[in-house]
């Protein structure tokens, strides 16, 4: 949350496939274009299996980021962000606004939770 370092990452990988969007546009047809969302809290990491180890996690943060991503596909809004990462970085870069897009209830919670969609700002 530091310096909004998690916020920062996705912006910086954006602008990364935006110059290059050329050789993308040349070798592949096409653009790449992503999603993200971005929530935090507990999560249990476990170590699983024999021959094979893997490393998984679970908790109800990785769930509700799951569905904050089909929610950022259906607002249309590649960058959703929770009120609590907001709250936790509590001062946006000046390249960065929030929007707030009020209360969505999440499948598997029992209160809605606040969300907000992130972008540059305007001249950025």
């Amino acid at each position: 949350m530091r310096d909004a370092a998690c916020l920062r990452c996705v912006f910086d990988f954006a602008a990364a496939i935006r110059d290059q969007a050329a050789a993308w546009q040349a070798r592949f047809g096409q653009v790449p274009e992503f999603r993200a969302v971005l929530h935090c809290g507990s999560v249990v990491t476990a170590e699983i299996g024999l021959e094979r180890h893997k490393i998984a996690y679970f908790g109800d943060v990785v769930n509700t980021t799951g569905r904050l991503e089909s929610l950022s596909k259906a607002l249309g809004q590649p960058i959703l962000v929770s009120a609590d990462i907001l709250a936790g970085i509590r001062v946006l870069p000046p390249h960065l606004v929030a929007e707030n897009l009020g209360f969505h209830v999440i499948r598997g919670r029992d209160e809605p939770l606040q969300i907000s969609a992130v972008r540059l700002a305007l001249g950025s």
